[in-house]
């Protein structure tokens, strides 16, 4: 494949590198006492999608997403973790009896979980899913402090709203151009959809669908100026990468990946003003797969 061709794809696939940075460095690793810790994680890869592990198997601890603490902490076997999506994790090493050294991982997945077209992603030494150190613990015979949590972290009284309008949101590649609802980005357009009185709720369902020549791709699409809270998830079989979406607790980028549906519920601000939405696969942004929204006074 000519060299012209294969950067129109990758830039359609969004550019995946080869080299994995945690921090700003490669190859990172670390010396850890046998003590509690919070782990921040936030996933700054332009399109890559991390299945985040221990390579030793052990569940990880989940406390936090975008917004803030889950109002319980969550064992997982793996997360999943889009790009612009963040996540805390408890990791306590107290009383570690285990190996002197951890790896932070990313498990293989198959890249048609989160779509193919032509042969897009094929360029990278490490393609969308390939199995992946991310960074290695190493651990001293130090022990401090550990962490018991509360069966409790935070008070939610989320309530999902039967009452909401619901707008769809059709995700699409047409016209060589990622699409939000048929329109790509117009530094001032907002349509009738996109227009909300300020200070009300919403329900948007994004539909990730395929086009005519079954191009389909994952999208984590990220609102500004509001989180939402996940509704549901309907339309595909369920895949390795399912096994980790943690749809709990407030949010601002939610994953949608091909032929899947994903409502999500947005009390939106009470201040008017415009607002922008988009992917946040870097390149599919920059290809149009971006939008406004207004809030205007009620």
């Amino acid at each position: 494949m000519g060299g012209g061709m294969r950067g129109m794809m990758e830039t359609m696939n969004g550019w995946l590198g080869d080299r994995i940075l945690v921090s700003g460095k490669p190859d990172a690793a670390h010396t850890l006492d046998r003590r509690a810790y919070r782990v921040r994680l936030l996933n700054g890869s332009n399109a890559r999608i991390y299945q985040i592990a221990w390579n030793d198997g052990e569940p990880l601890t989940l406390i936090g997403t975008d917004g803030g603490l889950l109002a319980k902490p969550r064992a997982l076997k793996s997360l999943t973790l889009a790009p612009g999506q963040r996540a805390d994790l408890l990791l306590d090493l107290a009383d570690w009896q285990g190996a002197a050294s951890r790896t932070l991982i990313s498990r293989p997945f198959s890249a048609d979980e989160v779509g193919m077209v032509g042969m897009m992603g094929n360029a990278s030494p490490a393609p969308q899913g390939a199995p992946l150190d991310l960074v290695k613990l190493s651990l001293t015979d130090t022990r401090g402090p550990g962490c018991t949590l509360p069966e409790t972290l935070c008070s939610d009284s989320f309530q999902p709203d039967p009452a909401a309008p619901v707008r769809p949101v059709p995700l699409l590649f047409m016209q060589m151009a990622w699409m939000i609802d048929g329109e790509v980005f117009d530094m001032q357009a907002v349509s009738e959809a996109e227009t909300i009185p300020a200070g009300t709720t919403r329900i948007w369902e994004f539909e990730n669908q395929e086009n005519p020549m079954g191009m389909a791709m994952a999208h984590p699409m990220h609102l500004h100026g509001r989180q939402f809270r996940v509704l549901s998830r309907s339309g595909i079989p369920k895949g390795q990468l399912h096994e980790g979406l943690h749809d709990d607790g407030w949010q601002d980028t939610v994953l949608v990946l091909p032929g899947e549906k994903v409502r999500i519920q947005i009390p939106f601000s009470s201040l008017p003003g415009l607002y922008a939405y988009h992917c946040h696969i870097l390149e599919h942004e920059d290809m149009g797969m971006m939008r406004n929204f207004r809030l205007v006074p009620p």
